[in-house]
């Protein structure tokens, strides 16, 4: 094999080498911070204040009215209509993945406490 026709097939190996680490890339960095989410999601109480919530979820939530869909949940677990009709605010946390984004939402009351909870994927 002659220098040049090396040189060419090291050039071509190190460029597929660079697209998968970045495939890897890509794909691992959403799912760490989804794993890190999920674990302090589940340490959401309800009655929680929202300063506790945000302390624990961190604070790159976005805060919203209500809740986006007609019926709210704790975990996968609807909540009743009075408990639904509570909610004044939510928290989001949303990733996107390669795929579809995850998001993490957390329901609140008039007074700021966690009514309601759920992760979207």
């Amino acid at each position: 094999m002659t220098a040049k026709k090396r040189t060419k097939v090291l050039v071509i190996v190190a460029v597929g080498l660079v697209a998968i680490l970045g495939c890897v890339l890509w794909i691992e960095l959403p799912r760490r911070e989804v794993r890190a989410l999920d674990a302090s999601y589940k340490q959401i109480r309800r009655g929680m204040s929202e300063s506790e919530t945000i302390g624990i979820m961190g604070s790159a939530g976005t805060a919203g009215p209500g809740t986006p869909s007609a019926q709210a949940y704790w975990d996968d677990e609807r909540l009743s209509d009075d408990e639904t009709a509570r909610i004044a605010k939510t928290l989001r946390y949303r990733v996107e993945t390669f795929f579809l984004p995850i998001t993490f939402e957390i329901a609140l009351d008039e007074g700021g406490h966690v009514v309601g909870k759920h992760r979207y994927d």
